[in-house]
């Protein structure tokens, strides 16, 4: 949105294309628990000034090569976001496993008692929205510390915030094997089982790039923003769209 408006405000003719039924990506599931409400502000913000600068908006439009060709655009921004990483281990494919957008969502029930596999930003504020609601949550993490390259103090305040809660976080662990109603780990005290109803996997993303590699040497122009060249937070990401925006 953010490339879209100021591409826009330099006098270019825009259409953005969203495959969802709405805009706003990962800002819409990342606005979802209260002490995040500001991600709802910014989605907002971006989508009436999409609007305000005449931005044309083809909701339920999946970007394939052959449209993009179709196109032929003078520019093309590519921001088709990331994925979660899988994991790889024995249940990961279980019923009782889901993302971490999937449990903001509300898209899959999550039971009384939840693992969190991934100690960084999303698992933390995963594991506190859960802990408020009353579930009981465990967080594991490979590290030997959460939130690994957090902003001290964001990093400071979910600390808090998962002492506050209640939160079990176990660190310097490995996941063994997700069953229906538990998940085996390893750490330095030995195996141990983790009653779960629910795991949550919140281990991080990978950029989409399969549009990026099919286009290649297709078209005059291409510009690759936000988390498909790698995943990082907004601030970055919009930054990155503005400057872009900024030189087309």
């Amino acid at each position: 949105m953010e490339a879209a408006i100021v591409a826009a405000l330099r006098g270019h003719d825009v259409t953005l294309w969203e495959k969802e039924d709405k805009l706003g990506g990962s800002l819409i599931p990342g606005a979802v628990p209260a002490f995040k409400n500001d991600l709802a502000s910014l989605k907002n913000y971006l989508e009436n000034q999409v609007k305000e600068v005449g931005v044309k908006v083809e909701l339920l439009k999946e970007a394939t090569p052959q449209l993009i060709k179709g196109m032929n655009p003078d520019e093309l921004i590519i921001a088709a976001g990331a994925i979660p990483i899988a994991l790889d281990c024995p249940g990961a494919s279980n019923d009782n496993v889901i993302t971490s957008v999937d449990a903001l969502l509300g898209n899959k029930k999550v039971g009384d008692k939840v693992v969190v596999i991934g100690g960084g930003e999303v698992g933390c504020e995963i594991a506190v929205w859960l802990a408020q609601q009353g579930k009981g949550v465990t967080v594991v993490e490979i590290l030997q510390d959460v939130l690994s390259g957090t902003i001290f103090i964001n990093r400071m305040m979910l600390q808090k915030m998962l002492a506050e809660a209640g939160i079990t976080v176990l660190t310097g662990t490995t996941i063994c094997e997700i069953k229906s109603t538990e998940v085996i780990v390893q750490n330095d005290n030995g195996q141990q089982a983790l009653q779960a109803d629910t795991v949550i996997l919140a281990v991080g993303l990978e950029k989409r790039g399969a549009l990026l590699d099919s286009l290649e040497g297709e078209l005059p122009s291409i510009h690759v923003i936000g988390d498909c060249v790698e995943p990082r937070e907004i601030r970055s990401a919009i930054w990155e769209a503005y400057r872009t925006a900024s030189v087309i």
